[in-house]
């Protein structure tokens, strides 16, 4: 009894560490979505305003990714805006390099001095098989004839197992907006979503992680 109430006591002291361990593991660099990143600007600045733009075929999706990710730049201490929060912005591709740079410009011209761009580059299909193995579990001691012939040594079969599912490719790209003809690309990266089951949970995972990664390496923020 003794030992069991210091256990007890031992648990409780440690249970705030612990649960902190397990968010750390649950939301930590090992959980995350990003595959490969790299950063283009030698070192953080500070922007007044940046947009934010999702590409998505449904406009639910595309909306309230972009909001999220204004919410998490926003905790950041960085200011942003959805896209389709600008009247004139038009979330089809341009055809041209004169609608690009006329967009450009007017988005400089109402303060904007960033974009990050967000879409899906590709999707794969899985298939993940796991072979049959055999699981050892020892058995009575086999001191008599009878023990050993029929129950040592003892093995049980796993059968194999197949999963399927499909993994998305997302890629997020900062550019600075300024007037000169130079490449602006600040920050990239590449993500991999595999089979997700809750959408809103997906966007919110990869809006926190995508902020936090733009403060770490581009953006002057609160870390």
């Amino acid at each position: 009894m003794k030992r069991l109430k210091s256990s007890l006591l031992t648990l409780k002291k440690y249970l705030p560490f612990l649960l902190a361990m397990s968010l750390f593991g649950l939301y930590g660099c090992g959980s995350g979505y990003l595959t490969k990143s790299k950063n283009y600007s030698n070192v953080k600045r500070e922007y007044k305003n940046i947009v934010v733009i999702g590409k998505s075929n449904s406009e639910i999706s595309r909306r309230s990714f972009e909001d999220r990710l204004v919410a998490q730049l926003y905790e950041r201490g960085v200011d942003a805006t959805a896209s389709y929060n600008i009247p004139y912005f038009d979330a089809k591709p341009l055809q041209s390099a004169e609608d690009i740079n006329g967009l450009k410009e007017r988005l400089v011209g109402d303060g904007y001095d960033g974009v990050v761009v967000t879409h899906m580059v590709d999707s794969q299909q899985f298939v993940t098989q796991t072979p049959s193995s055999a699981i050892y579990y020892p058995g009575p001691r086999y001191r008599r004839f009878g023990a050993y012939y029929s129950y040592y040594p003892s093995y049980n079969w796993n059968s194999t197992y197949v999963e399927t599912g499909i993994k998305y490719f997302f890629e997020s790209a900062l550019y600075s907006l300024d007037n000169s003809d130079a490449d602006n690309l600040q920050w990239v990266g590449q993500f991999r979503i595999v089979d997700p089951v809750d959408i809103d949970k997906t966007i919110e995972k990869y809006s926190i992680e995508l902020a936090g990664l733009l403060v770490n390496n581009s953006v002057m923020g609160i870390e």
